[in-house]
């Protein structure tokens, strides 16, 4: 009798700490995706400061170009890789594209739509799809046609800006 008392304690215990560990690694994954989109929203304010100083058109700019003329900050994220994660562009319009070059481990598109506060200009890259596609607003209606010489990988984070 004290032995099945003490197999079901033993085995509810268990399931407990694997029922914790199962939350922790969710909340772990989430705080990545957090600090990731993050990162690109570090790197956008710095692209956009950039070429609010510099105007210059239908082209890009490095990312040793925004380290030395100082508007990108220091971020671990961009440092760790040899490479940033993030690139952009800059059309003839005026339109900045900010954009995953490839695919990211986690998702990331739902943070990056929540640090723009639910914008129309932050979404998604889709290859079937002409315009920027967003997880609140779907189709959103604004062309991505600058992105599409580019060869990005499916369901890239896109994140807009213009600078004047």
């Amino acid at each position: 009798m004290w032995n099945v008392v003490i197999l079901a304690l033993v085995m509810s215990m268990a399931g407990a700490y694997v029922a914790l560990a199962e939350r922790q690694a969710a909340d772990g994954q989430q705080h990545l995706a957090e600090a990731s989109a993050e990162g690109m929203a570090n790197y956008r304010s710095a692209v956009v400061a950039y070429f609010q100083a510099n105007d210059l058109r239908a082209t890009s700019v490095s990312i040793d170009t925004l380290k030395a003329s100082g508007v990108l900050r220091a971020w671990p994220l961009l440092e760790a890789p040899p490479a940033t994660p993030w690139g952009n562009y800059r059309d003839a319009g005026g339109t900045i594209y900010i954009y995953a070059r490839q695919s990211p481990r986690r998702e990331l598109t739902r943070e990056i739509v929540r640090l723009a506060r639910n914008s129309v200009l932050a979404g998604s890259y889709r290859r079937g799809a002409a315009n920027l596609q967003s997880p609140v607003y779907g189709d959103t209606g604004i062309p991505l046609a600058a992105l599409a010489s580019l060869a990005l990988p499916d369901g890239v984070p896109v994140w807009l800006a213009v600078a004047p």
